[in-house]
């Protein structure tokens, strides 16, 4: 008799599915998205009115510009008031802030530094970074990575020049192409 066939062989193993993108480590910035509109749950003081919050939402510059109340305490001395929320309306992918720091008045209206944190809810906010500027005098943008999910944007004021904090701009820029 002939001798026996070999058993055929098995089929191969399913391929795996492409892997999804992972988000980016934290000190980088996620695939920068379109800016997400939002609106101010609760906003900071401003400086006798003249200096609205509101002026954050387009770039301006002098008295374009949000100043907080003079405090001459350049941030040594707490002020728990000197803080703001975003809402940007549901919860989602939020890759980074890009805030702009107030020009045109030397060092006394400027934020040095602050902290940042996302959540779900507008009162969940425990855990929080912080970011410096690097050269409190410019105006420039600069983007803030955040690579999270969540609906309410806290900003904290922790330093600033000479009299109160001060900010030109601030967007929220969504994440692009993957899942935070």
């Amino acid at each position: 008799p002939p001798p026996p066939s070999p058993p055929p062989p098995s089929p191969p193993p399913p391929s795996p599915p492409p892997p999804s993108p992972s988000p980016p480590p934290p000190s980088s910035i996620a695939p920068l998205g379109p800016a997400i509109p939002y609106t101010v749950n609760h906003a900071a003081p401003s400086y006798n009115g003249n200096y609205p919050f509101s002026s954050i939402f387009h770039r301006g510059s002098g008295s374009n510009c949000w100043l907080a109340p003079d405090d001459f305490s350049g941030g040594t001395t707490p002020r728990p008031d000197f803080y703001f929320i975003l809402d940007v309306g549901s919860i989602r992918n939020v890759a980074a802030l890009q805030i702009s720091n107030c020009d045109g008045w030397g060092t006394a209206y400027r934020t040095k530094t602050l902290s940042w944190s996302l959540a779900d809810t507008a009162d969940g906010h425990a855990t929080f970074q912080s970011f410096t500027f690097p050269a409190p005098r410019d105006g420039d943008d600069h983007t803030i990575a955040i690579n999270g999910r969540g609906r309410y944007i806290r900003v904290n004021f922790v330093a600033w020049g000479r009299h109160s904090p001060g900010l030109n701009q601030v967007q929220v820029l969504g994440a692009a192409d993957y899942e935070i």
